[in-house]
């Protein structure tokens, strides 16, 4: 019998994945950084960037604290449409990336 190994990567993940709040409301998110094993990854230099959407330009970059989490918030724009919200950092020497939308 064979045996297939799979090895786990660093993750992210952003909470809310998706929201939807109003022109020119507030939005927060947070993105949680995790090592291959699972277990949180503090001290990542996480850089955030709304690149796209109305919002536009946003980059900024944050440390993930004790619990590997990164929060942001920001006031959305007073038009209407669509932000992408991107996440990147490197855990144990691995580029991770993660991301969220908000419209």
């Amino acid at each position: 019998a064979d045996k297939t190994w799979t090895v786990r990567q660093p993750a992210c993940e952003v909470v809310p994945a998706a929201a939807t709040t109003a022109p020119g409301a507030r939005h927060s998110v947070v993105a949680s950084f995790t090592r291959a094993d699972g277990t949180p990854a503090p001290g990542v230099d996480a850089t955030i960037n709304v690149a796209n959407g109305p919002s536009a330009p946003i980059s900024l970059r944050r440390v993930a604290d004790n619990a590997g989490k990164v929060p942001f918030d920001y006031t959305a724009s007073v038009a209407a449409g669509s932000d992408a919200i991107e996440f990147t950092g490197f855990v144990d020497g691995q580029a991770v990336a993660c991301s969220a939308s908000r419209s």
